[in-house]
């Protein structure tokens, strides 16, 4: 079970892929190479075998070339930061999210930290597309990837496996799939009015969603992990039951099914949302090209997840 593809993955979903995706990779070569310059070498050509250009193009096959440019952006910049920040401490990580928040949200920051030189950038380009009331969304669920961080530290740091609902909790929040589907609003070309987009159904299949990516990220994730991390859901199962890795798969295949099944099943009782089904029902089906999207980026196009392509230890050296 250790070497399942997407195949071996319960996912009913189509898929498609924007005709951009290559030019978005020639695009990101550029940035790692001019904007993220100040990285060593050996990790900057990891980046260039992570995909982001596929990320844009294949978790967002509808959207244009210039929001998949500000999408690639935001994309690279949560790779880099999270693999960066995410063994530091927790007064650290507080710095740098208020750093961040403040930079999105237009305020001058005085930071050392190189990486958010892109967030006036991505805010400015965020803001035309998605507007006020959108970019604040999109902030606060920002906000909560940070905190879904900050609540990582202990476990990781100590190396102490969190019980399984704990962290089914805490990977919903610090996988940072919450912006990405925030994200999905700007593809649909009608980006959707706080009561809609708030409404509790409509953030359980964003809560669904983030838990369907987090786990798919954790089946490609846990050899690689094995003894040296311990927030993944196959690796917890595992120490938790005191079952074999291929049981402890088999297990967590199961979850991630139940979550797929709880999202079919919700698309068929959604409440009457007036004028604004329409743009609800494109929601919902980005949201699956999304999910179908990340399982064939992860299987066909990144190194992210294979033996030497994750850039995380290279910047503990």
């Amino acid at each position: 079970m250790q070497t399942l593809t997407y195949r071996d993955i319960y996912c009913p979903f189509e898929d498609a892929i924007s005709p951009f995706a290559e030019k978005l990779e020639n695009e990101i070569k550029s940035w790692i190479n001019q904007d993220y310059g100040y990285l060593p070498e050996k990790i900057r050509r990891k980046y260039e075998h992570t995909g982001v250009g596929y990320v844009g193009a294949r978790l967002f096959p509808k959207t244009s070339y210039s929001g998949l440019i500000s999408i690639c952006r935001f994309s690279l910049w949560a790779f880099i930061n999270d693999d960066a920040y995410e063994r530091c401490n927790t007064e650290q990580l507080e710095i740098l999210r208020l750093q961040v928040i403040a930079a999105l949200r237009g305020q001058a920051v005085e930071s050392d930290t190189i990486t958010n030189l892109q967030l006036p950038v991505l805010r400015k380009e965020l803001l035309k597309l998605g507007g006020a009331s959108w970019m604040n969304r999109f902030i606060n669920s920002l906000d909560s990837y940070f905190k879904g961080m900050q609540l990582e530290i202990p476990y990781r740091s100590q190396l102490k496996f969190p019980k399984l609902e704990k962290y089914k909790l805490i990977r919903e929040i610090a996988a940072c799939v919450y912006p990405l589907v925030d994200l999905i609003e700007l593809e649909t070309g009608t980006v959707l009015p706080d009561e809609v987009a708030l409404h509790p159904i409509i953030r359980r299949f964003a809560q669904l969603t983030c838990r369907i990516m987090a786990w798919a990220n954790d089946f490609y994730s846990a050899p690689l992990e094995d003894g040296h991390d311990v927030l993944n859901l196959v690796l917890i199962i595992r120490n938790e039951e005191n079952c074999t890795m291929e049981e402890a798969y088999t297990k967590a295949i199961a979850i991630h099914n139940t979550d797929i099944q709880e999202f079919i099943v919700l698309r068929t009782v959604l409440p009457d949302f007036g004028e604004w089904n329409s743009t609800v029902n494109k929601f919902l089906e980005n949201i699956t090209l999304m999910i179908t999207g990340h399982l064939q980026w992860l299987e066909l196009n990144t190194a992210r997840y294979k033996r030497g392509g994750h850039p995380g230890s290279d910047f503990q050296n």
